[in-house]
């Protein structure tokens, strides 16, 4: 069991209503990549079954007597709101992974929660998004696609939460066994009310138990919900926290606290640290990343510390937790492809440049990591701001270029005849009451962004427009038909996720089980997150998870004309349709199947092209030179940041980067 309060003031975030997505800039304006501006989120989570061999980390369901493992004690945690990122400390650990998404509808205000919601002796993870009024618990903390399955459920019997004045939430998460039967309930409690309102069973939306914590009792005016089982008893206790002090009240019963308990730290949670059964206070120091917990709870008890996990405030921003994680059954490889490492001056590059130049990469302020590729080796590779090649990250519209590599494999296998091939002929449910107009989009209009429907990228594709929709593909295909199909550009993530759609509907796979089994473990790599959007199809073009080192692998295979390691994944007509700039953007720069033409005009000529993702994240690939850059930034950021992000990273590897080769 475990209390997650989530202190916004002191982790430097302000609740974000409408999450930090852009609201729509264009290149041609502010420099912004169009899309993939939101993340979209689903009920049961976004994980496909399965991951490859380099990304397993399945959790252990039994032991070598058949037996479900010990739970033993409880353990730390932390969580990102900002990012939906959770790290928690397990033996042979961190394990980390996200569960559900980040977008407008959970935003920075999301507030974690963890508990053992399922009685199977494990706590899971969960988050409480108070401004929809609505808990997502995991099934488990699944690290193998690190987006484990979920269920949300709505508060729908609780009243709402009356304003407090200064920085407190007027609603915070709670979860505990508040009945003793071995599975964790939820709640919330109200500070405006000094009420706690514990739901027995999450689905029912309705309270069973309403407790009232009274200042006239002795409990804090303002103070932030704390829950644990101190006394050993196997119903869990709430109280508050304020000033250092937590005042526990007496099971479920009002009246003047039961017991008082003094820590440091700026919040404090519960856990049985010691697995004798019994919850000891813990707390919390945001500044320090920092846990302190009690070895009893009585007089004078010692204290124990732990720092863990990464902090810098403003980006990840982190919140603790606690509980019963259960251990990986195996060793978990984080890092992404295992690349052939070597020196820059071996493969023409100035080493003493580069290295400059990535020093002073850390002065960008959103950018996370840069690995430059030349000859098929890793020859450079630098993070930032807490982040690591552990860490998977949202790589955005890039991924419009790994769909793009799937549309190349379906049309060589014959999945789909031609690229003239009308798209209503693999949608028939969706086409078969649109006009005869409609009827003419053809797969090639998709993959040139010439389908002819009214489309803004920003209000388009965040909330308001698509990821607000139940159904992604029915909203971008009942808009209005304002071009004729394939006479007009113009970006839309809303057609390559209809391509995503056709893709599914034709091949009898999932997009993401297709792009598996035929590019991603061929490759040896693999996304270890991938959004589902409403109807049940995974994001077309963005919403992908990717380490760094993988996302250079992709570019990698482009870069070698589809073959890599002498295995034939892409033919080399796809990947010269791919790469040719064809199709002119009003930007002044020119388009391939979702790959871009170079970016300034200072850029080596021909034969330079990339791929763009919101935010800042790039493949830059350079062919005559056989070079690659991939760039990855933060992703959960304003249209105006990721628009100077992107006009940074230009100029960062124009003028400091590519001033390395020396042949």
């Amino acid at each position: 069991m475990t209390l997650l309060p989530w202190i916004v003031a002191c982790a430097g975030q302000e609740p974000d209503v409408e999450g930090t997505g852009s609201t729509g800039g264009s290149e041609a304006g502010d420099g912004t990549e169009h899309g993939d501006t939101a993340s979209t989120d689903q009920a049961d989570g976004s994980s496909d079954d399965g991951a490859s061999s380099s990304d397993t980390a399945d959790t252990a369901d039994t032991d070598d007597t058949g037996e479900p493992p010990a739970a033993g004690p409880d353990r730390v945690g932390i969580f990102s709101a900002a990012h939906n990122y959770y790290e928690l400390d397990v033996e042979g650990g961190p394990l980390r992974f996200h569960f559900g998404a980040e977008n407008s509808r959970w935003g920075a205000a999301t507030l974690p929660v963890a508990g053992d919601f399922d009685g199977d002796g494990f706590d899971t993870v969960g988050r409480y998004d108070p401004l929809a009024r609505r808990f997502h618990l995991a099934d488990d903390n699944d690290s193998d696609e690190l987006s484990p399955r979920g269920q949300v459920h709505a508060i729908v019997g609780v009243p709402p939460a009356p304003a407090v004045s200064g920085e407190q939430p007027a609603e915070l998460p709670v979860a505990g066994d508040w009945d003793g039967d071995g599975a964790d309930g939820v709640g919330v409690y109200h500070p405006g009310t000094h009420t706690f309102h514990l739901l027995d069973d999450p689905a029912s939306g309705q309270a069973s138990w309403e407790v009232v914590l009274d200042p006239a009792e002795g409990y804090p005016e303002l103070g932030w919900p704390v829950a644990g089982d101190f006394d050993g008893d196997g119903d869990d206790e709430g109280g508050l926290f304020a000033a250092g002090t937590a005042y526990i009240a007496d099971d479920l019963q009002g009246g003047p606290p039961a017991l008082t308990l003094s820590i440091g730290g700026t919040v404090a949670l519960a856990g049985d640290f010691d697995d004798d059964g019994i919850d000891t206070l813990a707390g919390f120091d945001v500044a320090t990343n920092t846990f302190e917990w009690l070895h009893h709870n009585g007089a004078g008890a010692a204290t124990e510390s732990l720092s863990f996990g990464h902090a810098e405030p403003g980006f990840w921003a982190w919140a603790p937790l606690t509980g019963r994680w259960q251990v990986p059954a195996q060793p978990v490889a984080r890092d992404g492809y295992a690349w052939q490492e070597g020196d820059p001056a071996d493969h023409g590059l100035d080493g003493a440049q580069l290295l400059a130049a990535l020093d002073d990469a850390a002065s960008l302020a959103d950018v996370l990591g840069v690995l430059v590729v030349r000859h098929g080796t890793l020859v450079a590779e630098r993070y930032y701001h807490g982040y690591d090649r552990n860490i998977a990250g949202n790589i955005k519209s890039v991924s419009k270029g790994m769909l793009s590599a799937l549309y190349g494999i379906a049309l060589d296998e014959g999945i789909f005849a031609s690229v003239d091939d009308p798209v209503a002929q693999h949608l028939p449910e969706y086409f078969a009451e649109l006009s005869p107009a409609k009827q003419q989009i053809r797969l090639g209009d998709l993959l040139t962004m010439r389908g002819g429907l009214e489309w803004n990228e920003g209000p388009g594709y965040v909330s308001g427009g698509m990821v607000a929709a139940p159904d992604f593909c029915r909203f971008v295909l009942e808009l209005p038909l304002v071009e004729t199909p394939g006479t007009v550009f113009e970006y839309s993530t809303g057609l390559t996720h209809v391509a995503s759609a056709a893709l599914t509907e034709s091949s009898g796979d999932t997009t993401r089980e297709f792009a598996r089994a035929r590019l991603l473990e061929p490759l040896g790599i693999s996304t270890p997150r991938w959004d589902l959007s409403p109807e049940g199809y995974f994001v077309g073009g963005a919403e992908v998870w990717m380490r760094p080192r993988d996302m250079a692998r992709l570019g990698q295979l482009y870069l070698e004309g589809g073959t890599l390691d002498g295995q034939a994944v892409l033919t080399p007509e796809w990947v010269e349709l791919s790469a040719n700039p064809w199709i002119p953007e009003a930007s002044g720069r020119t388009y391939g199947v979702w790959w871009r033409e170079r970016p300034w005009a200072s850029y080596p000529a021909q034969d330079s092209y990339f791929a763009w993702g919101y935010g800042g994240q790039f493949i830059f690939l350079f062919p005559s030179w056989d070079l690659q850059v991939v760039v990855t930034s933060k992703w959960n950021v304003s249209g105006t940041a990721s628009g100077a992000a992107a006009t940074a990273i230009f100029a960062f590897v124009d003028q400091q980067l590519l001033t390395a080769v020396q042949d």
